[in-house]
């Protein structure tokens, strides 16, 4: 393990930490403005509703983390990519089953009622399966944040985190002179937004270690048990 590396990570965490609060505290009263008072609680509801999804990846998150970090030590990039692929590849299939299941539920259940998340003007069941498709997209794409926690790269999350902040302030600015309270607007950019902010890290790991980039011909099916066994466990305790 390199403590020097660790440490560098440790010290560009402690320095984007502030500069994410102040991005934060700049963006949230610019979201209000937009959005109004109505739009910006239903989009705080939409929010909510569609971040449960990442908690159902049944331990692959935590399970890729730590095998990856174990084949990292070991300089096994035979088994990384192995993982890494493997990883992805359930990811992705869980989310598209994620959207297909979200979105027919929510129709045939008619859950915008249920919520309360009707607003004139907006088609919110719209809304809600622009969002459902962006976070799914980056269910599987966020996997490169786990990545760089395997390899000892987590000041590089901060870093996309921040800018991904910085982005969207920018383009909310832009959003705010040409056009007024559209929630849909702002799903779109939040999705497109964190879509960037994930290909961002995905670039810069894949760059420093070209076998963390998934391949189908490393997807091995008995590497998905023991990445849920121990990702599972380590969720239980």
């Amino acid at each position: 393990m390199n403590n020097k590396n660790i440490l560098k990570n440790i010290g560009i965490a402690m320095f984007m930490k502030p500069i994410s609060m102040i991005l934060s505290f700049i963006y949230t009263p610019m979201a209000l403005a937009f959005l109004g008072d109505t739009r910006y609680g239903v989009w705080a509801i939409i929010l909510n509703i569609v971040s449960w999804i990442s908690i159902f990846d049944i331990g692959i998150g935590n399970g890729m983390r730590n095998r990856l970090a174990e084949a990292y030590a070991e300089n096994n990039q035979e088994d990384a990519q192995t993982y890494v692929s493997t990883a992805y590849m359930a990811t992705a299939i869980m989310s598209i089953a994620f959207f297909i299941i979200i979105n027919v539920l929510w129709n045939f259940l008619n859950l915008n009622d249920f919520f309360q998340l009707n607003v004139p003007g907006e088609n919110t069941d719209l809304v809600i399966s622009v969002s459902v498709f962006f976070v799914c997209v980056n269910f599987v794409l966020s996997l490169s944040k786990t990545a760089a926690y395997s390899i000892q790269k987590s000041g590089a999350t901060s870093v996309t985190g921040a800018i991904g902040q910085a982005f969207q302030i920018v383009v909310l600015f832009v959003l705010s002179r040409c056009m007024r309270q559209s929630l849909l607007a702002v799903a779109i950019m939040y999705g497109c937004v964190s879509l960037v902010e994930n290909l961002l890290l995905y670039g810069y790991i894949t760059k420093e270690k070209a076998y963390l980039k998934p391949k189908l011909s490393k997807i091995k099916a008995h590497h998905m048990k023991s990445m849920m066994t121990l990702g599972i466990g380590f969720f239980i305790m």
